[in-house]
């Protein structure tokens, strides 16, 4: 049985933000857009922000339109490149081994360093203490026995919260929760469970494999384990790159085709430019 843990830094650009300017302390802050021009999206929100509905990837026009009294910020990206490794390398003082899921997500495999650190929720806990003691950063951990399971550990109690799963116990931890809880599980496929009758994943588990093989094929497969407490027990240490992109935002809804061609003109010129540069 594995001990993995899943940290989250907690609204991590506006908690940066915050280190920067602490004005902005207890105030509704979104980075993202510019809601001047209703161009973009939410990159990152406060809780306080979060208050008055808005979320992640909400287009920037309506987030204005919901908290007009935020304070919106296009962000600094090059201090939340420095803040993730600063705290990538205190965990690199105490863990085995790592994987950086992105800037501000990490997963440590800390199977067998209980003879080292004790309690695995109490080794959490002084982990915790030290980011935010040292850089001042709020972050949530979700420990369980696979990835699965300690990600969505680490959702539960935020912000700043600490989940242990016992292990044995995940089936059961993850009972009650919505379907939505289940990482990858989006809104097409949150509608088509919910037609079907299947609104917590204990709704999942009470069904055969087979019957979600039959209705989703192999992503079904997957999903009804996951929602046994089942899940990839090892981690990735090193990531190929799969992909280059590049996007815009329209400030208005467009229909002109003319227009739609000359920006995928220009954004298709971008990724070869990008692809040129890398030798690629």
């Amino acid at each position: 049985m594995r001990t993995i843990f899943h940290l989250d830094l907690d609204a991590f650009f506006v908690s940066v933000e915050r280190i920067l300017d602490p004005k902005l302390n207890g105030k509704p802050v979104v980075v993202g857009g510019d809601p001047k021009y209703g161009r973009g999206v939410v990159s990152a929100c406060s809780y306080e922000a979060r208050a008055f509905g808005l979320h992640s990837a909400m287009p920037i026009r309506t987030a204005y339109k919901l908290c007009p009294q935020g304070i919106y910020l296009h962000g600094h990206g090059d201090e939340y490149t420095r803040y993730s490794k600063t705290v990538k390398n205190i965990l690199e003082q105490y863990a085995p081994l790592i994987e950086q899921a992105s800037i501000d997500e990490f997963y440590l495999d800390m199977t067998g360093t209980q003879k080292m650190y004790g309690s695995m929720f109490g080794f959490a806990t002084k982990l915790q203490k030290e980011i935010w003691d040292k850089i001042g950063l709020p972050i949530s951990i979700g420990i369980g026995s696979n990835k699965t399971v300690a990600k969505i550990g680490s959702d539960c109690m935020k912000p700043k919260g600490i989940t242990y799963i016992i292990p044995g116990m995940e089936k059961e931890f993850l009972s009650p929760m919505p379907v939505e809880t289940i990482p990858g599980v989006g809104k097409v496929t949150k509608q088509s469970l919910n037609s079907r009758g299947i609104y917590i994943i204990g709704d999942i588990t009470k069904l055969s494999s087979d019957y979600f093989g039959t209705a989703f094929g192999k992503y079904g497969i997957d999903l009804w384990r996951k929602a046994h407490g089942e899940g990839t027990e090892y981690l990735t240490i090193q990531r190929t790159r799969k992909s280059i992109s590049r996007e815009t935002t329209f400030g208005n809804d467009v229909t002109n085709e003319e227009e739609l061609k000359n920006t995928l003109f220009y954004l298709t010129g971008k990724v070869a430019q990008s692809l040129r540069k890398k030798g690629w």
